[in-house]
């Protein structure tokens, strides 16, 4: 089904043929971590987007995906896996291995803006649980700010913007 073509279309399919299947979504994660390139491309996008749909089904494969995410095939494995990431709930036993994971994403100048932009996301969820890391997160995003791309730019300014305004929230909730 996902050598049949590289579409949105057969990309649908494929999420709807997985649906609530637990069995179908670890075969989708299997050929994720896969070696072939052609069909751990085509599972990313499934997996991405059935992931968005039942984010519970990937859960027990996070540690899976996380590792084959550190020396994928393609580099979708890495924005799809970031896009998954960002629509579930990350158990406490995973939030540092996800967080350093989106951190090295985000400061690595050869990543592709799509990755980076993803991670921020990832971790700005993480900021809500740990405010401890906000200083560290901004000072990573304006760092970047510097040199990156203007679609950078635009997210971590939607980003930064978005904690300052909950930054306010909380001072006037406090009063």
């Amino acid at each position: 089904m996902l050598l049949a073509e590289h579409t949105r279309f057969q990309t649908d399919r494929v999420v709807s043929y997985i649906g609530k299947s637990p069995a179908r979504a670890a075969d989708l994660v299997k050929l994720f971590c896969g070696k072939d390139k052609i069909l751990a491309q085509r599972a990313a996008w499934a997996l991405s987007h059935s992931g968005i749909l039942f984010p519970e089904l990937y859960l027990k494969h996070l540690p899976d995906i996380l590792g084959c995410i550190q020396h994928p095939v393609h580099n979708s494995l890495k924005r799809n896996a970031m896009k998954l990431l960002g629509s579930c709930r990350i158990p406490d036993t995973l939030r540092t291995s996800v967080m350093d994971t989106c951190f090295q994403f985000i400061e690595d100048p050869a990543e592709p803006v799509s990755v980076k932009a993803y991670a921020m996301t990832v971790l700005e969820k993480f900021i809500l649980r740990y405010p401890v890391l906000l200083n560290e997160f901004k000072a990573v995003l304006k760092s970047g700010m510097e040199f990156e791309s203007a679609a950078y730019r635009k997210r971590a300014e939607m980003i930064l913007a978005n904690l300052e305004k909950r930054r306010l929230q909380k001072a006037i909730s406090i009063r």
